[in-house]
């Protein structure tokens, strides 16, 4: 963790130094630098790049936090390059199902740590995520799913029939996919539209005794929440 002091030692320190300390063996300067050139560039290609790659290897628990603060204020391309890391930091992703249907009422938190920065950042990156979800990379659908649902989830002028087509279309195009349909099952508990139920509910008529039936359920629960 650092101090107003870390960041006021450091803040007069040029551009090329800050890149520099960015690879200190001290986090508490790596966490530094890493808010500074956020707040000198922030949106720049070379900086998004460069502390993408940084989390890659991070261990320290505050400059990932740093890190991920600095990518959830970028912009949509901020998010363009983001999206290519999908699935592709960490081993905490989901790769099966899992054994029981979460009992939360609010949208489940991505596992994936790019999935989870997305998911905080403007609903202006959305259509990033939609190209993402149009595409044919099955593990960086998986994660992009759970990123547009929590931001469709906590911002209902993205819950579109439009927006909601897109999700509904993974069933048939990825229904060899256990993972993806069961997260688009649960993306569509974010969209509380009459077109949302029908899905869920062929959904269910579709997987009689299973876990997506019962997560079918779960989203048909929480739209009719919402409904009310």
């Amino acid at each position: 963790m650092i101090t107003p002091s870390d960041v006021e030692r450091l803040s007069k320190e040029p551009d090329e130094a800050l890149c520099a300390l960015m690879n200190s063996k001290t986090a508490a300067e790596r966490t530094a630098a890493v808010r500074i050139l956020s707040q000198r560039c922030g949106n720049s290609s070379y900086f998004i790049s460069t502390i993408l790659e940084l989390l890659r290897k991070e261990q320290s628990l505050y400059t990932k936090l740093e890190i991920c603060t600095a990518l959830e204020n970028g912009s949509a391309e901020t998010a363009r390059v983001m999206v290519n890391y999908l699935g592709a930091i960490g081993s905490n992703q989901h790769k099966t199902l899992p054994d029981k249907v979460s009992q939360k009422k609010s949208y489940p938190l991505a596992r994936d740590i790019i999935a989870r920065s997305l998911a905080s950042m403007s609903p202006a990156v959305f259509g990033v995520l939609l190209e993402v979800l149009a595409g044919q990379d099955e593990d960086k659908i998986s994660e992009a799913i759970d990123a547009a649902g929590y931001m469709v989830f906590y911002n209902q002028q993205l819950a579109t029939e439009q927006n909601a087509r897109v999700i509904c279309s993974l069933f048939d195009r990825f229904h060899g996919n256990p993972v993806i349909v069961w997260k688009a099952i649960t993306c569509l508990s974010a969209f509380p539209l009459q077109s949302s139920i029908k899905a869920l509910q062929q959904i269910k008529e579709r997987y009689p005794d299973t876990l997506l039936y019962s997560e079918a359920c779960r989203s048909l629960k929480l739209i009719d929440s919402r409904l009310k």
